[in-house]
């Protein structure tokens, strides 16, 4: 089989387990109502792959499957430029990843500064995993670790976008 299509259907096999990751924890916290902070049960939980060896928290398992398919589904496509509507298509892909940048940069900049206030305020013993802020919605509240994951990996998959796309109008 072709080693790209193994590297594409790897990486959408490592997207989709993220997405599942996500939508069954959102699920989860609605169902119970949404008293928690958003993403608190992702955090507050452990995916035990090997015991004592290999576990995750499932916001870092599905932060690190995205981020990761994402990547290796775009090294996966080799998108020759070749035409206007794709180069057209670039660009605009381009252009939103540069929002996506801007927003999940400052995103991710501003929970760093939440969480050292936070240790600065109360101490190096805290629970950073128990942070939540009411910030953007005044009903609901975020965690702050599934915050900072969840706009870390947009921000990477933003670069990623910005990398990929400016290597294929480089090799058009």
């Amino acid at each position: 089989m072709n080693r790209m299509i193994i590297l594409r259907v790897i990486g959408i096999l490592l997207i989709l387990l993220s997405s599942y990751l996500y939508i069954s924890y959102f699920l989860a916290w609605m169902q119970d109502g949404g008293v928690a902070p958003l993403g608190e049960n992702m955090v507050n939980n452990e995916i035990i792959i090997i015991n004592n060896i290999i576990m995750f928290k499932p916001i870092t398992l599905a932060m690190i499957t995205g981020a990761l398919g994402y990547i290796i589904t775009l090294e996966s496509a080799n998108m020759p430029l070749t035409n206007q509507k794709r180069l057209w298509i670039a660009k605009l892909s381009k252009i939103v990843a540069f929002v996506f940048l801007i927003i999940s940069g400052y995103e991710f900049t501003f929970n760093m500064m939440i969480w050292s206030a936070y240790i600065v305020l109360h101490g190096n013993n805290v629970n950073v995993d128990k942070i939540y802020t009411h910030f953007p919605y005044s009903q609901y509240s975020w965690n702050i670790v599934f915050a900072t994951k969840l706009f870390f990996m947009i921000l990477i998959m933003a670069i990623a976008t910005i990398y990929y796309i400016s290597r294929w109008e480089q090799n058009k």
